[in-house]
C-alpha cells in the first residue's frame, strides 16, 4: 500500500491527485467540465451496488464516468468492484485513470500500477474503445479527456 497520503483527505471529494503542482481537488475540475458541457453530475460511491447503479443509470440513459486512482486497485474491495465492472459491457460508462506523476512513490511503482489497471480493466481495454482513458497525467489532460469521454458517451446514448 502507499505510504505518501498527502493527496487524500477525509473524503473522496477532496482527492488532490496532482499535488504539489496543484492543490485543486479533482472534483472541482470535473464540475467545471460538466458546466461547460451543460450537464449535471452526481457523485456515486463505489459500494456493493456499484454495478447495479451503473446499470440503472444506463436504463435511464444517463452517463457514468468513473474517476480511478490506480492505487485504489491495491485495496481488494475496490479492485473487486472494478473487476465486476469490467465483466459488464456498458454503453453509458467510461473510466478516467489519473496518474500522479509528481509523486516519487507513483513513479517508483508505475509499472506495477499500470499492470494492475490492465489486469483489472482487461476486457474493456481489449475492445479498443475510447471509453477507458488511462493516461491522464495533469489537470489539463483531465479537462480534455473528460470532455472527449462525455461527448463519446453522449453519442453512444443518442443512438
Amino acid at each position: 500500500m502507499r505510504s505518501h497520503t498527502d493527496f487524500y483527505k477525509q473524503h473522496a471529494l477532496d482527492w488532490q491527485p496532482y499535488l504539489p503542482t496543484s492543490a485543486q481537488p479533482v472534483v472541482t475540475v470535473l464540475q467545471q467540465v460538466a458546466a461547460k458541457q451543460s450537464i449535471f453530475f452526481e457523485i456515486l460511491s463505489v459500494e456493493e451496488n456499484f454495478v447495479r447503479q451503473i446499470r440503472e443509470a444506463e436504463e435511464m440513459n444517463y452517463s457514468v464516468i468513473i474517476v480511478l486512482d490506480p492505487w485504489i486497485l491495491k485495496l481488494g474491495k475496490y479492485k473487486g468492484h472494478m473487476l465486476e465492472y469490467d465483466l459488464n459491457r456498458f454503453t453509458n460508462s467510461g473510466v478516467l485513470v489519473l496518474w500522479t506523476m509528481d509523486d516519487s512513490e507513483t513513479l517508483e511503482h508505475e509499472n506495477e500500477l499500470q499492470s494492475e489497471v490492465r489486469e483489472t480493466l482487461a476486457r474493456n481495454l481489449s475492445l479498443e474503445t475510447s471509453l477507458i482513458r488511462h493516461s491522464i497525467r495533469s489537470f489539463a489532460e483531465l479537462n480534455t479527456e473528460a470532455t472527449i469521454l462525455i461527448n463519446h458517451l453522449r453519442s453512444l446514448l443518442s443512438k
